[in-house]
């Protein structure tokens, strides 16, 4: 069965970052550090340097990306009235696949990994 992400009308840009954060390939370090044999307690934020940077992290916790999430968490909150209840992965879950969340949810995995290639890379 196709995911209704695939066929939502959403930037293919922000469509392609929902993809790889929900596939597990976005290229944060708990990913990109698996190339380098890195243990998995071992592959830090590069940004903050507080916890592992994976999608939980970078989409809920990472002081770096704040801005990007606030419109994110509000939705979140209207959708789902118990979101701040939720744990991590329950969270994650929720705003990568939740039909009322998919576009400012794929809005916002594009802007953390366009703003992390910037603040890397510059």
């Amino acid at each position: 069965m196709l995911e209704n992400y695939v066929n939502a009308r959403i930037p293919l840009k922000d469509r392609s970052a929902l993809a790889k954060f929900r596939c597990g390939v976005a290229p944060l370090r708990l990913e990109t550090g698996r190339y380098e044999n890195v243990p998995e307690d071992l592959r830090e934020c590069p940004i903050c340097k507080n916890g592992i940077e994976n999608e939980t992290h970078v989409l809920f916790h990472c002081n770096a990306y704040n801005s990007f999430r606030t419109e994110s968490y509000a939705k979140a909150c209207n959708v789902n009235v118990g979101f701040n209840n939720l744990c991590d992965q329950d969270n994650l879950i929720f705003v990568l696949s939740n039909d009322d969340m998919l576009q400012i949810s794929a809005k916002t995995c594009y802007l953390i990994l366009n703003t992390k290639k910037h603040l890397l890379y510059r």
